[in-house]
C-alpha cells in the first residue's frame, strides 16, 4: 500500500513517533500548533500497518475512533 493512498483516519490511526499524539489525534508542531498533515513517519507506520494487520483492523480502530 502507498502513504497517498491511506485516509486521514488510516494515517491517524497510530501514535505518532515524532511528536507522541496520540491515535485519533492530529500532529503537533514544535510551537504546539497543530500540524496540517501526520508526520511522516506516522504516514509510514500507518501504511505498514496496514499492509501487516489486513483491512480488518484498520476498520476496527476506525469504528473505534468513531464511538
Amino acid at each position: 500500500m502507498k502513504v497517498k493512498e491511506l485516509t486521514r483516519k488510516q494515517q491517524s490511526s497510530i501514535r505518532c513517533p515524532t511528536c507522541g499524539a496520540a491515535p485519533g489525534e492530529r500532529c503537533v508542531l514544535n510551537s504546539g500548533g497543530l500540524r496540517f498533515e501526520p508526520h511522516p513517519d506516522r504516514k509510514i507506520l500507518a501504511a505498514e500497518a496496514v499492509v501487516k494487520r489486513g483491512i480488518k483492523y484498520m476498520l476496527d480502530i476506525n469504528k473505534r475512533l468513531a464511538d
